[in-house]
């Protein structure tokens, strides 16, 4: 395991801590899924633009509507 040092203001830091006691758990437990959850998701995973090699620029629209993207 890597030990991080984070600078934080203070107002995030207190967040951090609330949240941290609301879920029984210590603040770098919650640091350490907060972190580890942002670097796992692909933002672009909801249209699988990452997936394929064969999304280009004149494809796009192509893909999004496929996938009902901007539809209520």
């Amino acid at each position: 395991m890597t030990s991080l040092t984070v600078n934080l203001d203070d107002a995030a830091a207190e967040r951090l801590q609330r949240q941290a006691e609301a879920e029984g758990i210590t603040v770098d437990e919650l640091a350490r899924r907060l972190l580890t959850d942002a670097t796992t998701d692909d933002p672009f995973e909801f249209f699988d633009a990452g997936g394929s090699d064969a999304l280009r620029g004149s494809n796009v629209d192509e893909r999004l509507e496929q996938h009902d993207f901007g539809r209520a």
